[in-house]
């Protein structure tokens, strides 16, 4: 219902009189209201169907991936059969304070070593 409460607190705050689509004018007749208010239902309605589908398929293929069935039954649509979630960086962090006490910048050690700067930051601040 945050599309139907969204619409409530744009009229109240007089910011809505017009679908710059559509060209239905909002306020003035209850057949426009009454059409907004659907297509704002349709649209959360389709919304919360595709996270739900989302969620089911990102769960499938955890559970396919955990159980060795990627590759072989089950491919994930970039055909990479990747595991879900993002790839571990792995990084020497004992080089990441060897570079900073000789000097080198938090951004040219982040470069060199292909890590981000915040993950240069928290190892150093681990370190100290």
């Amino acid at each position: 219902m945050d599309c139907l409460n969204n619409i409530k607190f744009l009229e109240d705050h007089g910011s809505l009189s017009q679908s710059p689509r559509e060209s239905i004018p909002i306020i003035r007749s209850p057949a426009s209201r009454f059409l907004l208010h659907v297509l704002g239902a349709a649209a959360e309605f389709e919304r919360s169907l595709i996270r739900e589908r989302t969620q089911a398929g990102r769960l499938r293929y955890q559970q396919d991936y955990d159980a060795g069935r990627v590759g072989k039954t089950v491919h994930s649509r970039s055909g990479k059969n990747l595991p879900i979630g993002r790839p571990k960086k792995i990084f020497d962090r004992e080089r990441v304070i060897e570079l900073r006490q000789r000097g080198a910048s938090i951004r040219a050690i982040a470069k060199r070593l292909g890590v981000g700067v915040g993950t240069v930051t928290r190892t150093l601040r681990v370190a100290c």
